[in-house]
């Protein structure tokens, strides 16, 4: 800006206009997130076998009209191909989880597979309200019961 136009913009004005774009290009935050349950019921309609389970919570504040919104709270998906795909691999899964940043914080869990040449590919997903022993139990449970019900499974996680 400073070379083409000879003006100097502020870091903050920088990061408000960036912002504002990423809104017209992608839309707000909330628009975003209410989108979420409506991709995966499209995953699972178009991807028959595709596993989503999720908690929602309702907030309603006191002396408003408003419905109540729902909250997602906690989110576990795989597809259909990735869970068939499973009896070719290794009995080893790695589990590693990733901070969300921006307006809504969590955490995503994503499970990682390793092939007979060594190719490692993501395979189950879930969001979580944050790396606690709850979330995990209830991502393993998940995962158990969907994903890998064969014995003898080796997992290996940074928690």
């Amino acid at each position: 800006m400073h070379q083409q136009f000879g003006y100097t913009v502020s870091y903050k004005k920088a990061w408000t206009t960036k912002q504002k774009a990423l809104e017209m290009t992608f839309g707000s935050w909330e628009q975003s997130y209410s989108y979420l349950p409506v991709w995966l019921t499209t995953a699972q309609h178009f991807v028959p076998g595709t596993i989503v389970k999720y908690k929602t919570l309702s907030s309603m504040e006191e002396g408003d009209d408003d419905p109540p919104r729902v909250i997602l709270s906690r989110v576990f998906w795989v597809f259909n191909p990735y869970i068939e795909d499973f009896k070719y691999c290794k009995p080893l899964v790695q589990v590693d989880g990733t901070f969300l940043t921006g307006k809504y914080r969590g955490t995503l869990l994503t499970v990682i597979r390793q092939d007979g040449s060594r190719n490692n590919f993501p395979r189950a997903f879930a969001i979580f309200e944050s790396e606690t022993k709850e979330a995990w139990m209830g991502f393993l449970h998940y995962l158990r019961r969907y994903v890998t019900p064969q014995p003898n499974l080796g997992i290996i996680s940074d928690r």
